[in-house]
């Protein structure tokens, strides 16, 4: 029993924890009798996932387990509005209510009024429900929507949980947590990997005889980045290296100024911002080879089995990054830190957090493009 929290809330959620478990420990135990049948033969199985584009990508695979184990459920997921067109190309799922909520927010309009809507027209309408990202506010939520509930408890409120973990294991990737908790509950995974459907886009001409590389440039958070000069370098050695590749610069339309001059010639396109979610998916699925930092785009280039090179830093890509055969992870490191997140990094005080990505060489990134191209 351990909480993964900052350390000055321990205290707090443990005692809170601990007055919710008495409160709750008659309630909890009537409801798992009473409702054990809805969670053996769900009708309706609703998931709260109210992160974001790379998070549901990751959680293509737990959906596809789901709908395998329950054939003949319904399945709900309440989502950001702009994880929509991630939840489209997944066929596993039935149905999808977009809401906009405060936590989790990067500057979308919050829904207070459509999020009350939701939990009194879905009030216990589902007979087991899922939340994947340890959220209080989400397991509250759920609590509302679902008979059973089912979810991990380190992050506090794991009492208002029908059926409540504890799992601790850091080193794990983040979609086998996700499916963990189906096993727990007694469910099979038949596969492993993620899934997105490929449509093809009307932007996509045909490719005539070149390689394409993209290269996902800039992160949301800047201790994600990797320097523009090294980027530079890499593009003049690719290029010098192949006369029949073409590179793509990727991005959203803020990014677009910030690495207009790596576009060193005409073989360079900067195509950041040109495309919508929808049509980003389906050029990833046209690339020959993806280089990215810690961004949507490695976690789409994942799901559709791309070669792919991805650089982590502050994050840790053996939980967070690719899994498949044809990809890379370059882990930097500075002075044996890595992998930490910003609330935990060593150099975060001296503003030195992100300089396990300045230690990643250009020459250990081209070596893995020779390799894999």
């Amino acid at each position: 029993m351990k909480y993964l929290v900052q350390k000055k809330f321990k205290l707090i959620l443990l005692l809170i924890d601990i007055i919710g478990n008495i409160l709750f420990f008659i309630p909890n135990f009537i409801l798992r009798k009473k409702n054990k049948i809805y969670l053996e033969h769900p009708k309706n199985i609703v998931v709260i996932r109210l992160d974001h584009i790379g998070d549901m990508v990751l959680t293509t695979s737990f959906f596809k387990n789901l709908k395998k184990n329950y054939p003949e459920s319904k399945i709900t997921v309440i989502c950001r509005e702009l994880t929509i067109p991630i939840l489209k190309r997944c066929e596993y799922i039935d149905e999808m209510i977009p809401i906009n909520t405060l936590w989790g927010n990067r500057g979308e309009k919050i829904e207070w009024k459509k999020l009350f809507r939701i939990l009194k027209e879905n009030y216990k309408k589902y007979d087991l429900g899922f939340e994947l990202h340890t959220s209080p506010f989400n397991i509250i939520l759920l609590r509302i929507l679902s008979k059973n509930s089912i979810g991990y408890k380190y992050r506090g409120l794991g009492f208002l949980l029908t059926k409540g973990f504890w799992n601790n294991e850091k080193k794990i990737h983040i979609t086998e947590k996700n499916l963990n908790l189906l096993e727990n509950i007694g469910g099979k995974i038949f596969d492993r990997s993620l899934e997105l459907k490929i449509s093809k886009s009307k932007i996509i001409k045909d490719k005539q005889d070149e390689k394409w590389i993209g290269l996902q440039i800039i992160s949301g958070r800047e201790n994600k980045n990797w320097e523009l000069d090294k980027w530079n370098k890499l593009i003049l050695k690719i290029l010098k290296s192949s006369k029949n590749v073409k590179i793509y610069l990727l991005g959203s339309k803020l990014d677009k100024e910030k690495i207009e001059n790596l576009v060193i010639n005409e073989r360079v396109i900067n195509v950041a911002g040109n495309f919508k979610l929808d049509e980003i998916i389906d050029f990833i699925n046209e690339l020959d080879l993806l280089i990215s930092v810690d961004t949507m785009a490695v976690h789409i280039a994942n799901a559709l089995n791309k070669k792919l090179i991805a650089l982590y830093g502050p994050t840790n890509g053996n939980i967070w990054g690719p899994f498949h055969k044809n990809s890379v992870i370059i882990q930097g490191k500075y002075n044996n830190c890595y992998g930490l997140e910003l609330s935990k990094c060593k150099y975060k005080e001296t503003n030195s957090c992100g300089k396990c990505m300045d230690n990643i060489t250009v020459e250990e990134v081209y070596k893995k493009v020779e390799e894999l191209i």
